[in-house]
């Protein structure tokens, strides 16, 4: 059985994926000591937000605000509203710059 520093050295070095997967498959909720490394990682970071915290992630928005396709289901599945920080990263892709200007006519 491990010891209690040795769980806390694994937490610490694990990257998002594996502190994502540790969220939903182990604890099926929050995981405050892996949300460091979950927010390094917009996919991760999005996800995590999605499930288990089925709300916005503070920590992982900067990383999150830097891909226009994670940012922007951000604002429309988490925030459900504008996400001023994604979008100069929404802005440079046509695709997902279009999508959030019909998304934003809907609110």
């Amino acid at each position: 059985m491990k010891n209690k520093n040795e769980i806390e050295t694994k937490q610490n070095e694990m990257n998002a994926e594996e502190a994502l997967y540790h969220a939903i498959e182990v604890i099926e909720g929050r995981f405050p000591e892996g949300e460091a490394a979950i927010a390094t990682d917009a996919k991760y970071a999005f996800c995590y937000a999605y499930y288990p915290i089925e709300g916005r992630f503070p920590e992982g928005e900067a990383v999150i605000a830097t891909d226009a396709y994670w940012a922007y289901w951000y604002a429309k599945e988490i925030i459900k509203g504008r996400f001023p920080e994604g979008e100069a990263a929404i802005a440079k892709d046509a695709k997902y710059a279009e999508r959030y200007q019909e998304f934003l006519e809907t609110l």
